[in-house]
């Protein structure tokens, strides 16, 4: 008698079992893209890019200007900070990084009151015609930062500086625009004071963009209304906090943790996103 005999029966009569099973269900049809898919060369809707912001991009240029996060080497100025979890506000890299820099000169503020009581917001919406409407980020955060877009530097600059002066602090925060980050690590970094960035996640250049008509502006803003603005969805704000001979390093809320990158990766994607920065004097 054949052992394998029944093995085999049993094995052919599961194989028809499946067979059945699969056609009942679709199994084997082609898996097709739901109608929200945007290709990677395509501009994104507001709603798609606020939900995808946090995460590290999939489709990145520039590779050979990236390294891994590296190891600190001895002779490099390092300025030691609490580096915050980006964890409840998703999108809000720079109001972590605010109040990162706030913490280091010994200001107690969490993210929430932050937000609450000195960070201007405005909606991105769509309007009546179908167009998406948003603000300036020079003047106001973009969307909600639990799920938004972002600022820029000089909307950052008013909110930490409403802060300073309920505070009645006699410190200031400024904008920079017009340096390096060689030369922000000689100005600043040099005497011990971490700076605000704009770059990129992972030190990619920019490669997918968010567009809405500004339908709001203030006093820093570097568009009129009606005009189109351009979010990168890649961008990423950080507290740059030291360097060395090859690499740049920052606080990290995304990790949490001090990342390092090689600095013409830095320099390239800092320049590329405005050359922002904001620090305290």
């Amino acid at each position: 008698m054949n052992k394998h005999k029944p093995l085999i029966t049993a094995a052919a009569l599961l194989s028809v079992v499946c067979l059945i099973a699969c056609f009942s269900v679709g199994c084997g049809d082609e898996q097709k893209p739901s109608e929200t898919t945007v290709p990677a060369t395509a501009t994104p809707s507001p709603t798609a890019a606020a939900t995808t912001r946090p995460t590290r991009p999939v489709n990145h240029v520039e590779e050979s200007f990236h390294i891994e996060p590296t190891t600190v080497m001895q002779n490099a100025h390092m300025i030691g900070v609490d580096v915050m979890l980006q964890d409840e506000l998703e999108s809000g890299c720079e109001i972590y990084s605010a109040v990162t820099l706030l913490h280091y000169y010994g200001f107690k503020i969490d993210e929430f009151d932050f937000i609450e009581k000195f960070l201007k917001t405005e909606p991105v919406y769509t309007d009546d015609e179908g167009k998406y409407i948003g603000p300036d980020m020079n003047c106001a955060f973009a969307g909600d930062p639990y799920m938004g877009y972002g600022a820029y530097a000089p909307a950052m600059q008013k909110a930490i500086n409403l802060f300073l002066t309920q505070e009645k602090s006699t410190r200031r925060a400024e904008v920079d625009k017009s340096s390096t980050m060689k030369e922000l690590c000689e100005k600043y970094i040099d005497k011990d004071n971490p700076v605000m960035v704009w770059v990129t996640t992972d030190m990619f250049m920019p490669d997918g963009y968010v567009e809405w008509i500004v339908g709001y502006t203030d006093e820093n803003a570097q568009y009129k209304e009606g005009d189109t603005f351009r979010w990168p969805t890649t961008e990423h704000c950080m507290l740059l906090i030291g360097y060395d001979d090859d690499n740049y390093y920052f606080a990290d809320s995304l990790d949490a943790t001090v990342v390092g990158y090689e600095r013409e990766s830095c320099e390239k994607v800092y320049k590329e996103m405005g050359s922002q920065a904001v620090y305290l004097k």
